[in-house]
């Protein structure tokens, strides 16, 4: 079949040809921008000459984008009717039911830059097709390069939606580095991360990476799947000076699921948490202010001395505002002066200041359960209520009523004392026993594309199939594709659906019997570890 006299996959009905600019692997410059005469990729990043203004569309045919030092799409767009509204931004996409992969060849180099203003990178998602940006090369030392850097500042309205990433220092930064980095509305969001990192460096990089700044505005990291990490998660972060004094403002990191923190790296080092809200260190006059840290759910593999679920607030700061409620987070470090989750200092002077509420931490180990870097009352942490703590012990070990797995201060405690010491708890619960009854995690990324969603679940009940009501993703009589987030292959994306048919309402049966994860590009200390049977992430569309 061909369009315009360009051959095109058989696709079983006709595809209309969208409206729109086009580049493809073999585009010239000296081309038309359309379909049977399409740009080069760099020409376009660059505005084609003026062609591309606030409003246009520019359709990526299939195939391998590969340039030395990579990518750097510079085009301006405009707010239009709201940031998160299509019209007015300039839009990069895959062109429907093709794979588009962008890589710099060079060992230091990002394979996409995205500057400029309002600019989206929105993939489509499914049997090899999508939005790849990758990092090629094979040794695993810094500096190796990050697959997407929203890089030069100010800039504002840029977005990242649908994309795969992986294989790069980072899959996605946000960050500036130097004293005037400046950004304003940025979004990540339904992006999929994974085998990022270095081995060579302390921090080990980063799946995603967010640097941000901007009184008034927000950055969102949203409905994202980030696992196996040489080095971090999702790690937000402000630099120290007084240029940086802005700090962490308006960060909402909500509905992400991560796993496999530093589970491809050595088992001592740095801390390698699954999300780490603030950084150590941290600059004394940047708190956070006004963050979201909700709805995640966090799978740490117990792989390193050191890592955690969560780490909310920067030492050396006194952070102002924020809350991190209904996030589900299985496992921890195998250390036990590091706590699943651990809570840095905050506010407390009677203002609402962190809201912790409806949590639910369950650690694989027997390792302290939560951490507050704060000794003695912290009652006025408004909001702290029915948070649902899982004590990691068995017959042998002890009860939670004597097992000193709460910290508070630098002091471990009993539950009990806990509660009494801190001044909080009243309303949270811990149990002896793990879980029985599996839990399951629909997500449906619904802003951008209504028919896109990400299931996870932990088989508690060892079963040999975990049931999913996917109708928050799919309506009935909408058939429907299920791939496993880990059968990713670079260049081929995902292949056949795991499941597909025609949905008829209520659950799905999602398998247990796993994939092979996606080997990492260039050596790693450890390969990645299979999740299954007890835990294991999909993506579910409609077909």
């Amino acid at each position: 079949m061909s369009i315009a006299g360009v051959d095109v996959p058989p696709y079983a009905s006709p595809v209309t040809i969208p409206a729109g600019f086009f580049v493809s692997p073999t585009g010239s410059d000296t081309n038309l921008g359309t379909i049977a005469s399409p740009w080069s990729l760099d020409f376009a990043c660059n505005g084609a000459g003026g062609a591309i203004v606030a409003g246009s569309t520019i359709w990526m045919r299939g195939g391998a984008y590969n340039k030395v030092d990579g990518f750097q799409i510079g085009t301006v767009g405009a707010v239009g009717s709201g940031v998160d509204n299509s019209g007015s931004k300039i839009l990069w996409r895959n062109f429907p039911k093709e794979l588009v992969t962008i890589a710099a060849t060079d060992d230091n180099q990002d394979s996409l830059q995205l500057n400029g203003n309002y600019n989206w990178l929105i993939g489509t998602i499914g049997k090899g097709e999508g939005i790849e940006v990758y990092r090629p090369v094979t040794t695993r030392v810094d500096p190796r390069g990050t697959c997407i850097w929203f890089g030069s500042t100010p800039q504002t309205g840029n977005k990242t939606i649908n994309v795969v990433v992986h294989d790069g220092a980072n899959g996605i930064l946000n960050g500036g580095f130097t004293a005037d980095y400046q950004y304003g509305e940025m979004e990540i969001y339904g992006c999929i991360s994974f085998n990022n990192g270095t081995e060579d460096t302390s921090s080990r990089v980063h799946g995603m990476y967010i640097r941000h700044q901007g009184a008034g505005t927000k950055l969102r990291c949203t409905n994202n799947v980030v696992f196996n990490q040489l080095g971090l998660g999702i790690q937000v972060y402000v630099g120290t000076g007084a240029s940086h004094d802005d700090g962490l403002r308006n960060i909402w990191v909500n509905d992400n699921i991560v796993w496999g923190a530093g589970s491809l790296g050595t088992l001592t080092g740095d801390v390698f948490d699954n999300i780490l809200f603030g950084g150590i260190g941290g600059n004394v006059n940047s708190p956070a202010r006004g963050c979201q840290c909700l709805n995640n759910v966090s799978f740490q593999l117990t792989q390193s001395e050191s890592s955690a679920q969560m780490h909310i607030g920067g030492n050396n700061v006194i952070n102002e505002d924020m809350e991190v409620s209904d996030n589900y987070c299985v496992g921890s470090a195998f250390d036990q002066t590091f706590g699943a989750v651990r809570i840095m200092p905050f506010r407390v002077d009677g203002n609402p200041s962190l809201k912790f509420n409806r949590n639910e931490i369950i650690p694989l180990s027997f390792t302290d359960v939560i951490e507050i870097n704060q000794a003695g009352s912290v009652a006025n942490f408004t909001q702290w209520q029915n948070n649902k703590y899982y004590n990691p012990v068995s017959v042998t070990t002890p009860s939670s009523a004597t097992a000193t797995l709460w910290r508070n201060g630098g002091v471990n405690r009993t539950f009990p004392d806990w509660k009494t010491n801190t001044g909080i708890g009243g309303t949270d619960t811990a149990d002896i026993a793990r879980p029985i009854v599996n839990k399951v995690f629909v997500k449906p990324a619904n802003k951008y594309n209504p028919n896109y969603g990400y299931v996870c679940y932990f088989n508690w009940s060892q079963g040999e199939s975990v049931l999913a009501d996917i109708s928050t993703i799919v309506n009935v009589g909408d058939r429907y594709e299920v791939y496993n987030v880990q059968s990713w292959r670079t260049g081929v994306g995902f292949g056949n659906p795991l499941l597909s048919g025609q949905y008829g309402g209520g659950n799905i049966a999602l398998p247990v019997n796993g994939v092979e994860p996606a080997f990492p590009i260039g050596i790693t200390p450890r390969p990645p570890l299979a999740t299954s049977p007890f835990f294991d992430a999909f993506f579910v569309k409609k077909a």
